[in-house]
C-alpha cells in the first residue's frame, strides 16, 4: 500500500513540475545592450532591509541582463562576495529561472523585469523607478504583467564596485 501511495505521489509531483513551465509568464522587456552611463555596471546594486540588516543584491550587465544575487545578512556579505567571485554562486543558480531577468534605461527611468517563484509557476514582475545618480536607483512601482494593477514599492538601490561579477550567461533570456 505504501509503495502505491509513493508511486502516485511521484507521478503527481512529476506532472506538477512539468506543468510549471507552461504557466510561467513571459518576460516582456526585450534584452537590449546597455550602452549608456546613467547607471554603473562594474559591480552590484544592493537594497538594505530588516533588523538585523539584510542585503538584497542585483547585478546589471552591459548585455541587458539582470541577475538576482539573492539576499543575505549584512554581516555575511564578505563570504557571499567570495561565492560571487569564485563561481560557486553562479554554478548553484545558473539553471534557476527566477534569478534572471532583463533591465532597461530610458531617459532617467530605470526598469527591470524578472521571474519570481510562485506555487506552481514563475510569474514575471516589472519594477521601475527613477535614477537618482549613477550609483543610486529608487524603485517606486511594480506590476505583474498579467493585467494586475500597479503597486507602490520603496526600494533604494545603492551601488558597490565589485569584480569579478558572476557570469551573465543563462538559458532563459534570448
Amino acid at each position: 500500500m505504501n509503495k502505491i501511495l509513493l508511486g502516485i505521489s511521484l507521478i503527481l509531483f512529476v506532472i506538477c513540475c512539468n506543468k510549471k513551465n507552461d504557466k510561467d509568464d513571459t518576460v516582456t522587456l526585450k534584452k537590449i545592450a546597455y550602452t549608456g552611463n546613467e547607471i554603473r555596471t562594474d559591480g552590484y546594486y544592493y537594497y538594505e532591509y530588516g533588523n538585523p540588516i539584510n542585503i538584497l543584491v542585483f547585478f546589471y550587465y552591459r548585455n541587458g541582463i539582470v541577475l538576482n544575487g539573492s539576499s543575505s545578512k549584512l554581516s555575511e556579505m564578505p563570504n557571499v562576495e567570495t561565492y560571487y567571485s569564485d563561481g560557486t554562486f553562479y554554478n548553484s543558480i545558473s539553471t534557476l529561472k527566477y534569478y534572471w531577468g532583463v533591465f532597461s534605461v530610458v531617459d532617467s527611468v530605470f526598469s527591470y523585469e524578472m521571474w519570481y517563484p510562485g506555487e506552481f509557476e514563475y510569474p514575471a514582475y516589472l519594477k521601475w523607478g527613477a535614477i537618482i545618480n549613477d550609483s543610486t536607483i529608487h524603485i517606486s512601482k511594480s506590476k505583474r504583467l498579467n493585467g494586475s494593477e500597479e503597486k507602490a514599492e520603496d526600494m533604494l538601490l545603492h551601488f558597490k564596485k565589485f569584480s569579478p561579477k558572476p557570469d551573465s550567461t543563462n538559458n532563459f533570456i534570448e
